[in-house]
């Protein structure tokens, strides 16, 4: 195909037509689109660009008569998503993030014009976000992805502002210490869980992979005989292999029972709905245990008959408690169970060990009960100074040279 002319104020449309942008006298710019049977070629689009040009330097006003022969193609913002959509299938890696994401911004700005999308709509979207109970984070994914699909509008010529630098993102608060589940708070979020998320929360405890692995676990990903779930679809882009443990195996062997001819996914009622719901249990969940505690009760019943289960209150605090919890709460386990840092590295998928040591720091009580590990080494050999006094204490341990004079001396004792 032959290279095209440039010219200032035209531009040919993928569909062969041509689209022409002209100024009034002041600072304003005005576009026409013209047909294949106005402008065949450049040279004849470039011809009516300067006809309208001195159209507008005689003082005539020829886009208001234009405006009303030939009105302006309109893209809605699901026009916008379908195409982004295409783009993102082929060249991005978070095409399924971006399906999940653009769910959301159809349901509000849907069959809206891009070019009508105005700062004030998009801060009335991040409120009615926050108003429904969604975090932070979650508000400013959804302003990101709008973020991008109208900057690629915009560096199409499709747009000549977008709403952003204009809205800000929410800010996020300070991260604090890593809130992972105590076996008592397990015990209730499972047993107040509905049926067919408990199988889910159990597989994250037991597995560490985040919600968007889990989602996308296939019957293919799962080896039983041989006990390894193989996780192609990771945030790294790396895949790995989590081995099983006698919990998972006999989780899955019931899972792969069921079989979706349209569906081949593992647990296919995991979305991305599925953290938000997760949060708002929780939520109604601690509400339930801090009226229990106003009404004076220390423990909270489970079940009925001799197989109740009675949890202390006092070992329930489920404020922070989120869908990422549970994979800071297998973390943790692991580190206090001993497993190396290296080794809970490779198993999670992280991708170097400044993100994994702060699981090395889960609790003060677990770093008094490792120093107190250190006193087997010195027992009744420790001596303390009285105040005051200056008198010199035997050594706790001889230094490495003075032990090997006292070496040298016994062996020449026993050769003489």
């Amino acid at each position: 195909m032959p290279k095209i002319k440039r010219y200032k104020g035209v531009r040919q449309l993928p569909d062969g037509r041509f689209l022409v942008r002209y100024p009034d006298l002041g600072r304003k710019y005005h576009e026409r689109i013209l047909e294949r049977h106005e402008a065949g070629t450049i040279e004849t689009a470039i011809g009516i660009l300067d006809d309208l040009k001195g159209k507008v330097q005689a003082g005539e006003r020829p886009w208001e008569r234009l405006a009303a022969i030939v009105p302006e193609p309109v893209t809605t913002f699901n026009m916008l998503a379908d195409e982004w959509l295409n783009y993102s299938r082929i060249h991005l890696k978070a095409y399924t993030r971006d399906v999940f994401c653009l769910k959301e911004l159809r349901k509000h700005f849907g069959e809206k014009d891009i070019r009508e999308i105005a700062p004030a709509d998009v801060e009335a979207f991040k409120q009615i976000k926050v108003d429904e109970g969604y975090g932070r984070p979650s508000v400013n994914h959804w302003l990101a992805m709008l973020r991008r699909v109208l900057n690629k509008a915009k560096s199409h010529g499709r747009l000549d502002s977008t709403p952003f630098p204009a809205v800000k993102l929410l800010k996020l608060e300070k991260k604090g210490r890593l809130k992972f589940l105590s076996p008592e708070e397990e015990a209730l979020i499972l047993h107040h869980a509905e049926g067919w998320l408990r199988p889910v929360i159990t597989f994250s405890l037991h597995t560490g992979l985040r919600l968007g692995e889990t989602a996308r676990l296939t019957r293919q990903d799962v080896d039983l005989e041989k006990r390894i779930i193989y996780v192609e679809h990771t945030k790294s882009g790396k895949p790995r292999a989590v081995p099983m443990n006698d919990t998972v195996h006999a989780l899955l062997s019931d899972a792969l029972k069921v079989h979706f001819l349209d569906d081949d996914r593992i647990f296919r009622h995991c979305g991305s709905f599925m953290s938000h719901r997760f949060t708002l249990a929780v939520r109604d969940l601690a509400a339930k245990v801090a009226e229990a505690r106003n009404k004076g009760a220390k423990f909270y019943r489970i079940g009925e008959g001799e197989g109740a289960e009675r949890i202390d209150l006092e070992k329930v605090t489920l404020d922070g408690v989120v869908w990422h919890s549970l994979r800071h709460t297998w973390a943790s386990r692991l580190v206090m169970a001993g497993v190396p840092i290296k080794t809970l590295m490779e198993l999670g998928g992280w991708s170097s060990l400044e993100m994994v040591e702060v699981y090395a720091h889960i609790g003060d009580e677990h770093k008094a009960e490792a120093v107190k590990r250190l006193d087997v080494y010195s027992g009744d050999r420790i001596c303390v100074p009285k105040v005051g006094t200056m008198v010199a204490q035997a050594p706790l341990m001889r230094s490495s040279r003075a032990q090997s004079a006292q070496v040298r001396h016994e062996r020449s004792l026993m050769i003489g």
